[in-house]
């Protein structure tokens, strides 16, 4: 910019005062030469710097997608070309999905066994749970009959005890009446009967015995039984927790338990408009109770069944995965963009997470302008910014500052184990805008010029309004855009050398021609005088 200034400057004064002396050089003018380009530079170095800031290694910067599949497989076809135009969620590439139709049948095929599987648990907890019932009810009667069965020892063992002393009494009759009938105290007869009634007292006795015998067995028959009652209703319970640990009892018993309440509640309207009774409704309340009761049960065991996942769960996981898996086989754009880069091929075997094609993402252009740290005072976010594209030269565009950097890596610390470097920045001898760190600006882009479209990487110009400018200034640095843009038709530019030599082929052949015509009128002159003789 310095030199434009210096070459457009130069060039006429050397042509005015050295070249062809219109204006003598005179020491007031020896001292206002050197002014202009002294206040050009104070100008463009302070008050644009601060108030209109031009950047001139800008450049376009756009998210771009590294587009991975998150399966693994052979690419079967390849559905869009180079640098094609995309809307988010267009297809790009297709994986055979041969392989993941089979695994997903196989899941599903899975998860109907494993429904299936549940239901037979079901049905065996519903099972266990009825044979357990009826375990409780065999040991309540078992229960009965030990009682029944020790009340008849205790009644056999009151007769044993009763009909021993009649025996003992009618033991005692016989031997008095021996006596008796010695001494011819009694007859016959009368010692007959008495014979005859120890004989049925014995009689009773021993079958009073067997009663008892009878009962004792019946007693160790009936404790048989309720030890076996007890021992088939642990087996129950054990079967009926293993049948509740493979469901989800909580749900599936509150499902049963709505079920039933519903049906219950459909008898009872039946009910109260025909005015008839139902055994159902009583059969329905029973199940009801009972269903609650298994339902409190199920809840109880819930805090120990959440680690572990029912079948039918881990099998719609499995099938929700294999599913998942299937779509995935399709890669489409995750955004709006241009698809690049572009080498993919069908027959091609890819893996998970491995970039296979680039989209530029057109939805979020962006210009970053590194700016001079001491010219970021006054821009903030929401500031003007006219910008100029090399690759477009004078095409102009609008944009606004989106951040203001706060940051740079310079001045990053990196943990290395090392001490500090306390001169970490002793490249930078002077302060001048030279060496001063750069700060990134953020710039909102939009892609609005068909005939212009973006390119991520094309360099630029811009001028930042820095709070809005200044009147004069921001004119001034549209104007040094607006030329600077101009020149970057004329590309790629000469070094400075071929400027230099450019700049002095050209005052040579202005001397030249000016050597030319002093001669011409030279000559002219000289043969004039001779003419008039």
């Amino acid at each position: 910019m310095l030199l434009l200034i210096l070459l457009f400057y130069v060039l006429p004064v050397y042509l005015v005062f050295f070249h062809f002396k219109w204006i003598p050089l005179t020491p007031l003018w020896k001292f206002i030469l050197p002014l202009p380009p002294l206040f050009a530079m104070v100008f463009v170095w302070f008050a644009i710097g601060r108030y209109a800031p031009i950047v001139s290694d800008a450049y376009v910067q756009a998210p771009v997608v590294q587009l991975a599949p998150q399966v693994a497989g052979v690419v079967s076809q390849v559905l869009v070309d180079d640098n094609s135009l995309v809307n988010k969620g267009t297809p790009l590439f297709q994986i055979d999905p041969a392989p993941f139709q089979y695994r997903t049948d196989q899941a599903r095929a899975k998860m109907f066994e494993a429904k299936e599987q549940t239901i037979s648990s079901i049905a065996t907890l519903y099972a266990a749970t009825e044979s357990l019932n009826r375990e409780e009810t065999s040991l309540a009667a078992a229960g009965t009959s030990v009682e029944s069965a020790q009340a008849d020892l205790a009644l056999s063992q009151a007769s044993i005890d009763r009909v021993q002393a009649q025996v003992k009494r009618a033991d005692a009759d016989v031997e008095r009446a021996a006596k008796l009938i010695e001494g011819k105290a009694i007859s016959q007869e009368e010692y007959d009967e008495r014979l005859q009634s120890q004989a049925v007292y014995r009689a009773e006795l021993e079958e009073a015995k067997q009663r008892e015998i009878k009962a004792r067995a019946g007693v160790n028959v009936a404790t048989i039984q309720v030890l076996a009652a007890e021992a088939a209703i642990r087996a129950a319970r054990a079967q009926r927790s293993k049948a509740m640990s493979t469901i989800a009892p909580v749900d599936t018993l509150q499902n049963a338990l709505d079920r039933l309440e519903s049906d219950l509640a459909s008898i009872q309207k039946v009910e109260a408009d025909g005015g008839a009774s139902s055994p159902r409704v009583k059969e329905l309340e029973t199940e009801i109770v009972r269903f609650k009761k298994y339902l409190v049960e199920a809840q109880l065991l819930a805090p120990e069944l959440q680690g572990r996942l029912a079948p039918v769960i881990q099998a719609e996981s499995a099938l929700n995965q294999a599913e998942y898996d299937e779509a995935q086989t399709t890669v489409i754009a995750p955004v709006d963009g241009i698809v690049t880069n572009l080498h993919l091929t069908a027959g091609t075997y890819v893996g998970p997470g491995k970039p296979m094609m680039t989209l530029i993402d057109t939805s979020s252009w962006r210009l970053v302008a590194p700016v001079p740290e001491n010219w970021l005072s006054r821009i903030k976010v929401g500031d003007d910014v006219q910008i100029a594209l090399r690759n477009y030269p004078m095409g102009f565009r609008q944009g606004k500052v989106l951040h203001v950097g706060r940051g740079a890596l310079s001045g990053q610390g990196v943990p290395g184990g090392t001490l500090p470097d306390s001169q970490s920045r002793m490249g930078r001898q002077l302060d001048t805008p030279e060496m001063a760190q750069d700060f990134q600006v953020i710039v909102t882009l939009a892609d609005d010029q068909p005939d212009q479209p973006l390119r991520v990487g094309a360099t630029g110009r811009a001028v930042i309004f820095a709070d809005g400018g200044l009147i004069g200034i921001n004119q001034v640095a549209t104007l040094i855009l607006t030329i600077t843009s101009f020149m970057d038709q004329f590309f790629p530019k000469p070094p400075l050398f071929t400027l230099l030599v450019a700049v002095t082929l050209i005052l040579a052949m202005v001397a030249l021609l000016q050597f030319i015509r002093t001669s011409h009128k030279a000559v002219g002159e000289a043969q004039a005088p001779q003419t008039k003789r």
